[in-house]
């Protein structure tokens, strides 16, 4: 359910298509590489969830006139000597769209009806979130259409990300991830090479 108390929530979205989100973080606390978030749309298509994978995170000034330059400090240092510095960055979250739960409360494996609104809110999937996604394997279908994104690494380190969220000890990571495999053997079938490198990325080890 969506709520104005922006401390439940990690970002705020800044940017968005039908087949990606950017959102500004509130805070230093950045999702990794491949996990999985979650737009709560309260604009056109209020109600909705918007499913992502992130695929960069970015960190720059909040302006063009206080640029970072080397300082020659630990970070210890800098907090005690320069605190202030922190305040002038930001990070930004950049995630692809692999679905989206509709207001009756069914999760969709498809591009949503249109885009998350600026200023929607941003939170991490929780682990049901997560598993239902994963269920089918279905969005990795939408990773491999993504543009200008590292798909490979991206599809490997979404399924590391939930394998890790999603399981309760190293026998059911390990399972999934095999499953995991089956799929990429699938999908990759006709360019082996491509389908070894991504397996080798997700192995368990």
């Amino acid at each position: 359910m969506t709520t104005s108390n922006t401390s439940s929530h990690i970002a705020e979205v800044i940017g968005a298509s039908i087949t990606s989100f950017n959102a500004q973080a509130y805070s230093t606390i950045r999702p990794p590489f491949g996990s999985f978030v979650k737009a709560m749309c309260q604009g056109d298509h209020q109600g909705l969830e918007i499913f992502g994978v992130v695929f960069d995170v970015v960190m720059s000034p909040r302006d063009h006139i206080h640029k970072p330059r080397a300082l020659g400090l630990t970070r210890e240092q800098l907090r005690s000597e320069q605190p202030h510095i922190f305040a002038l960055l930001e990070t930004q979250i950049k995630a692809q769209i692999i679905g989206y739960r509709d207001v009756h409360g069914r999760i969709h494996q498809h591009l949503p009806p249109g885009p998350p609104d600026i200023h929607d809110f941003v939170d991490v999937c929780d682990k049901s979130e997560v598993k239902q996604l994963c269920a089918s394997f279905e969005y990795l279908r939408l990773l491999e259409g993504a543009q200008g994104v590292p798909v490979d690494e991206l599809i490997a380190a979404s399924l590391r990300e939930a394998a890790r969220t999603a399981s309760t000890d190293k026998q059911t990571e390990r399972s999934f991830l095999l499953s995991a495999g089956r799929k990429i053997s699938q999908l990759y079938r006709s360019d082996y090479e491509r389908m070894t490198a991504i397996i080798r990325k997700i192995s368990p080890q």
